[in-house]
């Protein structure tokens, strides 16, 4: 749903229906979850826990500790970042391969 900074990793995501949303304070990180689609990284703040972590703007998102992100919904997505620590799986453009990024508080 909403950013909800009682969690760690607490998202913000871009909704269809607003212009823009304010980057997560504790993770520095600004998402898109379309519906049945991977999680799109949209903004990272410089020296956040996401940027530290080699997250950059553009990368998508295919998987969260092992999970396909398109079978997750946003409240879901929101759900699985209020975790510690997260293995995620993040493809980039103009590389073959997907890179495996921890992203920890």
């Amino acid at each position: 749903g909403n950013c909800i900074t009682s969690k760690p990793f607490a998202l913000s995501f871009v909704r269809a229906d607003l212009f823009a949303a304010p980057p997560d304070i504790e993770t520095g990180l600004t998402v898109e979850k379309p519906d049945k689609q991977p999680i799109n990284v949209i903004q990272v703040d410089a020296g956040s826990p996401a940027q530290k972590a080699g997250l950059v703007a553009g990368d998508t998102i295919t998987a969260v500790d092992g999970v396909l992100t398109t079978s997750m919904s946003a409240d879901q997505t929101d759900d699985v970042f209020g975790k510690d620590s997260l293995t995620l799986t993040v493809r980039r453009a103009g590389e073959s391969k997907p890179r495996v990024i921890i992203l920890a508080k």
